[in-house]
C-alpha cells in the first residue's frame, strides 16, 4: 500500500521557495558526504531527503535492496500480522517501490537504516529515523525531530508547506517515516494497533499512524556534528527549488486518512 501524494518535484515555484540557506541549518561535508546539521535540534540530517533514491540511481536498485537484506535480513518490533505475530519481520526487495525509489515500507526503512550503519556513512555509524518526542499526539506536533524541521527551521505553518531551502535537495512533500512504533501515549485507540507506525506528512506538516506495510520516505538523522566541514552557501545546489504543487489546495488531517 502507498501512501498517495500528488506533488512531484518538476518546475519552479519561486514563492514557496527561499534559496537562501536557513540560519538554524548549517551544510557540511563529512568523508565527502553531504550533511546538513540542526542547532535547534543538535542533529544532522542528509543533505539528500531521498538518499534511498539516489543511492538506487548509483548503485542499481537491485545491488542496494541486496545490499539492506544481507546487512539486515530481519527487523525486531512489536508482534504483528506482518510477522505472524513473532516480532521478527523477514526483509524482502518488496519492502522497496522499484516503480518510485525511496518508498519504502516502514521494515525497509529500518533496514535501510542499518545499511547506513554498517557502511558508517557520513563517518557515523549512529543513524536512525527521526523520533516523535514525547507524548506525541496525532496532527500538528511541533517537538518531534521533524516538526523542528518542519516548523522551526523551515518555515511550515500546518496551513501551508515548509520552505525548502537550498540545505536540502530531492525533499518529498509526501510521508516520511518516523522510527517509533505505538506506544502508550497515542491518543487514538486505532493507533494502538501493533501494525502501524508513526509517519510525517512533509506537505501539510501533520502526523499520524500508518500502516507498517505503507509505503514512505526514510530520512536518516545521527546526533550532533561530525568531522565539521563547512561549506559555502553558493556550492549548495539550488535544485531544491525546482518543483510545482500539482494540488495547492491544502490537504487537512481528514484528506490524509482518506488516502491512506
Amino acid at each position: 500500500m502507498q501512501f498517495n501524494s500528488k506533488l512531484i518535484a518538476s518546475g519552479f515555484l519561486a514563492n514557496c521557495v527561499t534559496l537562501n540557506a536557513n540560519a538554524d541549518l548549517t551544510n557540511y561535508l563529512s568523508s565527502e558526504t553531504e550533511l546538513v546539521y540542526s542547532s535547534i535540534s543538535n542533529l544532522t540530517w542528509t543533505a539528500d531527503a531521498n538518499l534511498f533514491g539516489t543511492l538506487a540511481e548509483t548503485l542499481g536498485f537491485d545491488n542496494l535492496v541486496g545490499s539492506i537484506i544481507t546487512i539486515s535480513p530481519t527487523i525486531n518490533n512489536i508482534p504483528n500480522y506482518h510477522d505472524i505475530n513473532t516480532g521478527n519481520y523477514k526483509i524482502t526487495p518488496n519492502d522497496y517501490n522499484r516503480i518510485s525509489p525511496g518508498l519504502m515500507t516502514w521494515f525497509g526503512a529500518k533496514a535501510f537504516i542499518s545499511y547506513l550503519n554498517q557502511i558508517n556513512y557520513g563517518n557515523s555509524s549512529r543513524w536512525s529515523l527521526p523520533d516523535i518526542g514525547l507524548n506525541p499526539i496525532l496532527g500538528f506536533q511541533k517537538n518531534s525531530q521533524f516538526g523542528e524541521l518542519f516548523y522551526q527551521e523551515l518555515g511550515g505553518s500546518g496551513v501551508a508547506p515548509a520552505v525548502i531551502s537550498n540545505n536540502f535537495y530531492n525533499p518529498q512533500l509526501s510521508a516520511y517515516w518516523f522510527n517509533n512504533e505505538p506506544g502508550k501515549t497515542l491518543a487514538l485507540p486505532y493507533s494502538y494497533t501493533p501494525e502501524n507506525a508513526w509517519f510525517f506528512d512533509f506537505y501539510s506538516g501533520w502526523q499520524g499512524g500508518i500502516d507498517k506495510g505503507a509505503f514512505s520516505y526514510a530520512w536518516a538523522v545521527t546526533p550532533n556534528q561530525i568531522n565539521e566541514v563547512p561549506l559555502p552557501n553558493s556550492l549548495w545546489p539550488i535544485g531544491t527549488a525546482y518543483f510545482v504543487l500539482l494540488n495547492k489546495k491544502h490537504r487537512d488531517k481528514t484528506t490524509i486518512l482518506n488516502e491512506l
